[in-house]
């Protein structure tokens, strides 16, 4: 089929099959470059280990990031919730920018995301009708907050819905796999981008395999939906293959990146009529979240607290990370008494159940919870990706990243547990667990589940790398898609933003290509 006719997206995760049903919907056929097959497959994972990242400055991707259709969260499905304004309003302390659409802008997207996930209820069917005042709130929790002057709101959040536990994605690969203008490249890996001879669009990309074949795709489009670190990596892979006119372009790529921070306290009993509320829709439960904005000096976290049902690792996840544990210490991991611990307590962790299966009137789902902090890590000039020394199985280099914490963010976070235990004055014999947890992070950033930014949306050239439709700056028809063009983090988890942004994505682009094939 002729290139004109076809967009490429590479990347099987959310960003890159929801965009890709989109195209397929509007009569636009797409190419989708997956480097990865079932979940599970050790050879795929090794691709990981190659990853030497430096364990001080971020996690290592092979212990809990997954190669596959979906992704990571193919294993355990999704956490829906929304970013608020005051993430779009906030800037990229790093870049100097901000989101340049608004909440209301996302709003008709976040809808189509709910439809994408199969949850039927429309959105503001989700939302309650009557909302909590900061004032109800503080008196409701019951503490002295008026004494955090730092924190200067509080809201009590819906929609938050947990969707449906494992084989969310492989699903609508097949359903993609119903339309014949659709065309899935398994187990391929992007190894190059070829640019134009005066660099100002992409001609092809050539993608390679595990067995050592090699083949070109043209397209008239290219999408890059890898996740963050891999986008951030094939942009500086361009950026260092091209003229300095390219470099000028891409010169914010890998700036900008940021994570979540999350603590947890384990198997506690949720207080008596509190606000925290579980009710079934279909293919998920909705439920609420406390969400709080705290200043400190001139930076602004942002941190929601929230109950779950425990654990929250499925089969698909603790199957897997005992998987890479063996490939990367062979035998070495029963002779490992820390490895062989985080083995066992990974199995026992297979209790997980979907949301259809739990019943939200027993008192183990309504009493005995996880209460779960996820806090917002500022970008900052030192938090970044950039290129290694060491290559990948395609003679690429292989990516670092880094992410460092401000005194300013360790300070909020220190605030934000005495926080919790004036909100909670029945677990403040957990306080010290929690501060050890926090300082856990500083030494072992646990930064591998909500990887942000790299890609930043913006405004201009100056402090972006891609415009408010995804496009790269200077690159005709090179976008990208995920949570890498997120100039803030939020504390939301990124996937419900993904697909929303995603399917806007899809929708520019099949008008994008509908008015070339008219000219």
């Amino acid at each position: 089929m002729s290139k004109v006719n076809r967009v490429t997206i590479v990347g099987a995760g959310p960003a890159g099959i929801s965009l890709a049903k989109t195209l397929l919907e509007s009569g636009i056929a797409v190419n989708l470059v997956c480097g990865g097959s079932p979940i599970g497959d050790v050879k795929l994972q090794r691709l990981y280990l190659e990853s030497n990242f430096k364990r001080e400055h971020h996690e290592k991707l092979n212990e809990n990031r997954i190669r596959g259709i979906g992704g990571t969260s193919e294993s355990w499905g999704g956490r829906l919730v929304e970013f608020t304004d005051s993430d779009f309003s906030q800037a990229n302390l790093s870049l100097g920018t901000k989101w340049p659409i608004t909440k209301p802008d996302l709003i008709p997207f976040y809808e189509k995301s709910l439809k994408f996930f199969g949850i039927n209820d429309s959105r503001d069917s989700l939302i309650p009708n009557e909302s909590i005042e900061d004032a109800d709130l503080i008196e409701l929790l019951g503490a002295d907050l008026q004494a955090n002057v730092g924190f200067e709101k509080f809201d009590v959040c819906t929609p938050e819905i947990w969707t449906e536990i494992g084989n969310v994605y492989d699903s609508k690969i097949r359903n993609l796999l119903s339309f014949e203008n659709f065309t899935l490249y398994e187990d391929w890996h992007l190894t190059r981008i070829v640019l134009s001879e005066n660099e100002s669009k992409v001609e092809s990309i050539v993608i390679g395999n595990l067995e050592g074949r090699f083949q070109n795709l043209e397209s008239i489009f290219l999408v890059l939906a890898c996740g963050a670190i891999e986008n951030s990596r094939q942009l500086l892979l361009l950026k260092e293959s091209s003229s300095h006119l390219v470099w000028a372009k891409l010169a914010n790529v890998g700036k900008g990146y940021s994570s979540h921070v999350f603590l947890h306290l384990r198997e506690i009993y949720k207080p008596q009529n509190f606000f925290w509320n579980f009710r079934k829709v279909k293919n998920g439960l909705l439920k609420n979240r406390l969400r709080f904005d705290f200043r400190n000096n001139e930076l602004s976290v942002i941190g929601a607290a929230y109950f779950a049902y425990p654990p929250l690792v499925n089969r698909g996840l603790s199957k897997v990370r005992i998987l890479n544990y063996f490939q990367k210490y062979g035998l070495r991991v029963l002779i490992n008494k820390d490895l062989l611990i985080r083995s066992v307590r990974k199995l026992k962790e297979l209790r997980m159940k979907s949301p259809d299966d739990i019943d939200v009137n027993s008192t183990q789902v309504r009493d005995r919870q996880c209460l779960y902090l996820q806090l917002e890590k500022v970008a900052n000039e030192e938090s970044r990706i950039l290129l290694g020394e060491n290559l990948d199985t395609f003679g690429n280099r292989l990516p670092n990243a880094r992410l460092h914490f401000s005194s300013l963010e360790k300070d909020s976070y220190a605030k934000i547990c005495d926080l919790m235990c004036l909100i909670f004055p029945q677990f403040q014999v957990d306080r010290i667990q929690l501060k050890k947890q926090v300082q856990s992070i500083y030494d072992f950033p646990n930064s591998h589940a909500h990887q942000i930014g790299g890609t930043v949306m913006g405004s201009c050239n100056e402090n972006s790398v891609v415009d408010s439709n995804c496009r790269v700056n200077g690159i005709l028809n090179l976008y990208v898609a995920g949570s890498s063009i997120f100039p803030t983090a939020g504390e939301a988890n990124p996937t419900h933003t993904i697909v929303a942004l995603a399917i806007r994505l899809g929708e520019h682009l099949s008008s994008e290509v509908k008015n070339q094939q008219t000219i």
